[in-house]
């Protein structure tokens, strides 16, 4: 009895000493992004939306984004550059166009690159980007001066 007692008590300590404190890495805060990527793509989850004015009309574009991927997912362009896939977002026009598309930031959180498919990529649409809160994104075209302001919904 003295010997089972024994070999129980030793593998308890041996299947302690094998089990983890740690939670599982399942948030941005890993070795796969920049620190500045990071900090955005926590912001970067639910829809989004900008408004346009212009006297008595409006326009107004939404922004859902819909996943994230990580680790990210890999794309590959046409030439077979492979490049880092941050996630999948949906914009939504006013005049009721709608469009689902892949998307990376830059290192430094400052550009948003977005493209249709995942493989055989020849077309990507580069614009600035910055986050200026937890519910505020700014985007623009890479030559324009006016930032559009998306705010959360």
């Amino acid at each position: 009895m003295k010997k089972i007692f024994s070999f129980l008590a030793i593998m308890a300590v041996a299947s302690l000493s094998f089990m983890s404190c740690e939670k599982a890495n399942t948030d941005t805060d890993s070795a796969y992004f920049s620190e500045a990527e990071k900090a955005a793509l926590k912001v970067l989850n639910g829809s989004f939306t900008y408004t346009l004015s212009v006297g008595g009309w409006s326009n107004t574009t939404t922004v859902t984004f819909l996943e994230q991927y990580n680790p990210p997912k890999k794309g590959t362009l046409d030439d077979g550059t492979e490049i880092r896939v941050h996630g999948k977002y949906r914009i939504v026009y006013d005049a009721g166009e709608t469009f689902e598309k892949y998307y990376n930031l830059s290192n430094n959180a400052d550009r948003i690159y977005s493209y249709f498919n995942l493989t055989g990529i020849n077309s990507i649409q580069k614009k600035d980007f910055r986050v200026v809160d937890d519910n505020t994104i700014q985007i623009k075209e890479v030559k324009d001066v006016l930032w559009d302001t998306y705010k959360r919904k």
